[in-house]
């Protein structure tokens, strides 16, 4: 029995086959565009695998229910909610991170650290989605603290190439800072981009 197709309901499927049969059939089916689709919204291959893990759940939870329905926007739906609901959990922890250290100077000492930490986890996953030799020139200068000159040398490329790349990164790190707390872009940009 081929794949099921896009445009295909389950109730044939379901009166023929086990519900780990259709399952399996519309795991090996969908995974992948679901997987793109959810990459492209969250831009963090952790993040998107738990997503589709978490679509592919809620499949087989509710696959009886399917019958009359077509399996492809199904999957859709499911994954624009988990995506929303990633969303807001990332921005109920930044406001959390945000309100804390608008505290007073009383604040207990740990908040400093707790919103360095978040925004570090946030600043690594994006560093971890730039292409190879961006990354490689962007944790030369932020980790290493190595000059544009010494990367220049260090990679034989021009100094120009790596300023480009540096400019670069810090767009992609704005615009990722951009979906969270608005507030909080210009502490973040100061304390990680420059």
């Amino acid at each position: 029995m081929e794949n099921l197709k896009n445009e295909e309901f389950l109730a044939g499927y379901l009166d023929t086959l086990s519900k780990r049969q259709v399952f399996e059939r519309a795991f090996k089916t969908h995974w992948e565009s679901i997987y793109r689709s959810a990459l492209q919204k969250v831009g963090s291959e952790e993040a998107a695998k738990d997503i589709v893990q978490d679509v592919f759940i809620v499949l087989w939870n509710k696959l009886d229910e399917l019958k009359d329905r077509p399996l492809t926007p199904f999957l859709h739906a499911v994954l624009k909610n988990k995506v929303l609901q990633l969303f807001e959990r990332n921005a109920v922890r930044l406001r959390y991170v945000v309100e804390s250290t608008q505290q007073p100077q009383v604040a207990e000492p740990c908040d400093e650290p707790l919103f360095e930490k978040e925004l570090d986890s946030i600043i690594k996953d994006e560093v971890l989605n730039m292409p190879p030799r961006m990354q490689t020139i962007y944790r030369m200068k932020k980790e290493e603290d190595l000059s544009i000159r010494d990367i220049s040398k260090s990679l034989q490329i021009s100094e120009q190439t790596v300023k480009n790349q540096l400019y670069s990164a810090s767009e992609r790190l704005k615009a990722k800072l951009k979906l969270y707390n608005p507030q909080i872009t210009l502490m973040l940009l100061i304390l990680f981009v420059n």
